[in-house]
């Protein structure tokens, strides 16, 4: 009956933790545009507005995408005359993500 006891308490404290914990956001801004506007338009935010989530999904910092991509946008570059292509950029997001 002790060990019992002792586990529910374990799980009041750790769910009075979880309760209490403070966030940032609930819903990032992020991702409230996302239903409007799409995933390339949030890539972009992220971009500019917000490095450290950006290097957080990526793994890295807004100068060494940019540098990776300017070493594999040709190969990353759809060649589709007929309908809108993902760009490059996008392409290379979702690869890294």
């Amino acid at each position: 009956m002790n060990q019992l006891s002792r586990r529910k308490k374990l799980l009041l404290a750790a769910a009075v933790y979880v309760y209490k914990r403070k966030r940032e956001y609930w819903v990032h801004p992020i991702n409230r545009l996302r239903p409007k506007l799409g995933d390339h338009v949030k890539l972009d935010i992220k971009y500019r507005q917000f490095p450290d989530r950006f290097k957080k999904e990526t793994r890295l910092t807004p100068p060494q995408f940019d540098e990776l991509l300017l070493m594999t946008e040709q190969q990353l570059q759809t060649k589709a005359p007929r309908r809108d292509c993902v760009h490059p950029r996008v392409r290379l997001y979702v690869t890294l993500k």
